[in-house]
């Protein structure tokens, strides 16, 4: 039986080769691109239900590469989890779950080899562990892993953007295939995000919906639909912030949401920024002027379907750097995970990860 937080390990079994792939000499699979995995998977994404995975990944993985799994107990243990792997030399890190498990595995990869220094609350998140580097006694950062995405969770919108399948099978296939991409991620008040940052009533909703999800037994798209609505109905206001955008004059606007994303869809397939590609260097943002209720009604599905850049109410871009400050704090979400604030700062980290893509990915 495995509990969570308990790790297996599974070893690959001998080899030969065949029409230039590796393959294993019980089942005839295509062994892994990748030396040694350490799989994180979060028992608690879709409601718990990703825990039933756990026998069937060990399966698909078992004689086709060097595997540890481990589940994590807690939030921001996958944080942990990552950065322990980095130091014991795992070339590949698979964060198995939904976004937020993603969210805190790059966290973890990026604090572990001080590409960024993540800026949190928590004195134990502080990047520790690294060599010193002969001769200088500055310290020497650990070999980058490779990140992959494993799609249990509700919404699956990081798996969607690196063009992963949804079919598990499928998506450990081209996990074991290798083939990777530089990817863009951003900070956003010193926290890394891999996918998304929405604040105001973007934010509100994702807030709601984690109020909603152990009773309405809703996930991904169904979820966030329910939640917006409630949100239209029993609590819709606009805001006001100062914003700048690539550090231009800050200037005062009332807005109802503000979205920046690195690829096309959030919130479980909101089609938000659908025009978006993870790896040209930039966010891209959505930012919608404050709207009365009536305007919001027939405005906001549009924006979900991503049919909106034509309205004069909506704002799209690309941009390096945004900074967002308002007079009161403000509901947000970082990769579906909620968040609050009164001053966002976001920056742009190109090429900053390198991560598994699926057969769905475009370069």
């Amino acid at each position: 039986m495995y509990y969570w937080g308990q790790r297996s390990r599974s070893r690959t079994g001998t080899c030969r080769k065949r029409k230039g792939f590796a393959v294993t000499a019980r089942n005839d699979e295509v062994m892994a691109a990748f030396s040694r995995a350490f799989v994180i998977l979060n028992p608690a994404a879709c409601h718990g239900r990703a825990v039933d995975g756990v026998s069937r990944i060990r399966s698909l993985l078992r004689g086709r590469i060097d595997f540890e799994l481990s589940l994590t107990t807690e939030p921001w243990h996958a944080q942990a989890l990552a950065r322990g792997a980095v130091r014991e030399g795992y070339d590949l890190i698979v964060a198995a779950g939904g976004d937020g498990t993603a969210h805190e595995a790059a966290n973890g990869i990026m604090a572990e080899t001080g590409r960024v220094e993540v800026d949190t609350k928590d004195a134990s998140l502080q990047i520790s562990g690294a060599q010193a580097k002969p001769g200088t006694g500055r310290p020497r950062a650990p070999a980058m892993p490779v990140l992959a995405v494993l799609p249990l969770g509700s919404g699956n919108d990081y798996a969607h953007t690196l063009g992963m399948s949804s079919k598990l099978s499928m998506a450990i296939d081209e996990i074991i295939s290798g083939e990777t991409r530089k990817v863009d991620a951003g900070t956003c008040n010193g926290v890394i995000f891999t996918n998304s940052v929405g604040m105001g009533f973007d934010g509100r909703v994702t807030h709601r919906a984690l109020e909603m999800r152990p009773t309405a037994r809703l996930s991904g798209f169904p979820l966030y639909f329910a939640a917006l609505t409630d949100i239209l109905r029993h609590d819709f206001h606009g805001y006001r912030a100062r914003l700048s955008i690539d550090r231009s004059e800050p200037a005062v606007r009332p807005f109802l949401m503000l979205t920046v994303t690195h690829g096309p869809t959030y919130g479980g397939g909101f089609k938000i920024t659908p025009q978006a590609i993870n790896g040209d260097g930039l966010f891209d943002y959505c930012l919608v002027d404050d709207l009365s209720l009536a305007d919001a009604l027939w405005r906001v599905p549009l924006v979900v379907l991503g049919r909106h850049n034509w309205m004069k109410k909506v704002m799209t871009g690309r941009a390096e750097h945004i900074v967002l400050e308002a007079d009161e704090e403000l509901f947000a979400q970082l990769d579906g995970e909620p968040y609050r604030a009164s001053r966002f700062e976001l920056s742009v980290l190109p090429s900053v990860l390198t991560a598994v893509v699926g057969r769905r990915w475009k370069d």
